[in-house]
């Protein structure tokens, strides 16, 4: 599995251990965003929109298994834009964050270059959602 290769040389990461004996991300797949309760929220999200800018994971599964998924965690985050990347020593990068603070970063792959977005720069709070909850 190559390395990641967004990071300093200093802080690149080893390849990630043989598989460890704990749940793998995306098992249970992406259930329906139709579904919602009786306020008009989506049933099993807690946001209408992936929250995150990237995943990294040491271990993906493919192919989800749990009865209320209608896609794949993969296919999920390709149709939002999100990038994804599996294979890392996550250990290794949690101990490296806890070692060195919070660093900012990117995924970036096969290739493809994507400009770096320092979230440092911008009123995140004003970019959160605020609309009122919907009335009964």
């Amino acid at each position: 599995m190559p390395r990641p290769r967004c990071l300093p040389p200093a802080l690149q990461l080893p390849p990630a251990p043989p598989s460890p004996p704990s749940p793998a991300s995306g098992n249970y797949g992406v259930p329906d965003m139709a579904e919602v309760d009786e306020w008009g929220l989506p049933k099993h999200f807690e946001s209408r929109k992936i929250q995150v800018a990237g995943l990294v994971v040491c271990e993906y599964t493919a192919e989800p298994s749990h009865w209320r998924s209608v896609r794949s965690l993969g296919d999920w985050l390709k149709s939002e834009g999100i990038p994804a990347v599996c294979g890392v020593d996550t250990r290794a990068l949690t101990k490296r964050l806890r070692e060195h603070g919070t660093m900012l970063g990117k995924v970036e792959g096969h290739g493809a270059l994507c400009e770096f977005d320092d979230p440092n720069t911008r009123n995140l709070v004003a970019e959160g959602e605020s609309r009122p909850p919907p009335a009964r």
